[in-house]
């Protein structure tokens, strides 16, 4: 994937932030659900975002729902990631890669621990730091991905 054109730049960003959702919100999300460590997945809380009710958010178009809101959440956070790197450059790119996902969790922290009623699902504080990881090594992997397949 090398000699991309600077046309190329927004389509690596935004791919680079969607397979890091895949590894890092969804294949995480599995592993702590089949651990016991998570009551849901991470599509049913994206989904959470756009629809209310358990039975709903836990249906067949709620699943499609929820991974396309994490897509898409994954692409915007890939865009905001390329944006930084592109004006700030790729020296470090990790922290600030690892700044943008802090920056999500802390938002996440945010609605779902000041705002609770607004869900379906609640995420206790201790539900809420197991994604920690899960945002840092997002921000970290989506600008390690965009520096890559930059050059």
């Amino acid at each position: 994937m090398s000699n991309w054109k600077d046309d190329d730049k927004t389509l690596i960003w935004v791919l680079s932030g969607i397979i890091s959702t895949v590894i890092f919100s969804d294949a995480y999300s599995i592993l702590l659900k089949l651990v016991g460590a998570e009551p849901q997945y991470s599509w049913n809380f994206a989904a959470d975002y756009i629809i209310q009710g358990r039975r709903n958010i836990e249906s067949f178009y709620g699943i499609i729902i929820g991974i396309t809101v994490n897509f898409f959440i994954g692409s915007i956070n890939g865009f905001l990631i390329g944006l930084i790197l592109d004006w700030r450059g790729p020296k470090y790119y990790w922290m600030k890669g690892i700044g943008i996902g802090l920056s999500n969790w802390i938002a996440l922290g945010i609605m779902t621990q000041v705002c609770p009623q607004l869900f379906t699902y609640h995420l206790s504080p201790l539900n809420y730091f197991t994604y920690i990881f899960s945002y840092l090594a997002f921000g970290a992997f989506t600008a390690y991905l965009i520096v890559k397949w930059s050059k």
